[in-house]
């Protein structure tokens, strides 16, 4: 006749799946996939830029007064926030991989922080539960649009802001050798 001991702790592979459901705590550890990793970081960097573009607004965007000094200190706190929320991104997507968070600092290193962006951004989650939690919620159509047309605008705008003032230059170097 064998006893049960109810205190003894289980001896099956349980994992706590308590805020899984609700993507939307950003702050929570829960595990998040690519797509959703892309989307948070682009969509908080995003909220922050605008923020500080209503405080410069609001204040003149002049730093040689007071509220140039109260807009420098409100820009260094959006930083710190956008920051913060990075590394809190890194380290779920990082516990989405069975990876611990700690591999987040590597971002610190110049060339490594490369490595590590890619790995984030194209290798693939544990499927199912790993020991950081349960398989993370699947992505909604605002989280699919966010994680991969955002990315898209920021190369584009990098794209026209090289190439218009190129462009440009070619049109009058052209029109200056017509008429010359």
């Amino acid at each position: 006749m064998s006893t049960v001991n109810p205190y003894e702790s289980p001896t099956d592979n349980v994992y706590v799946q308590e805020d899984a459901q609700d993507p939307a705590k950003i702050f929570s550890m829960s595990r998040i996939g690519r797509i959703r990793y892309l989307a948070y970081s682009f969509g908080v960097t995003f909220l922050m830029a605008m923020l500080l573009g209503i405080v410069f607004a609001i204040t003149g965007g002049s730093f040689d007064n007071l509220s140039g000094g109260i807009t420098m200190i409100l820009g260094a706190v959006f930083y710190v926030g956008i920051i913060v929320l990075t590394f809190v991104m890194m380290i779920r997507r990082l516990n989405d991989l069975g990876q611990s968070g700690w591999l987040s600092l590597l971002y610190l290193i110049p060339l490594l922080n490369l490595l590590l962006t890619i790995y984030l951004v194209f290798f693939p989650g544990d499927e199912g539960a790993n020991k950081y939690g349960g398989k993370p919620v699947p992505n909604t159509a605002l989280t699919w649009i966010v994680g991969l047309i955002a990315p898209l605008v920021v190369i584009i705008g990098i794209l026209a802001a090289v190439a218009i003032p190129a462009y440009s230059d070619y049109v009058q170097r052209a029109q200056a050798h017509q008429q010359g």
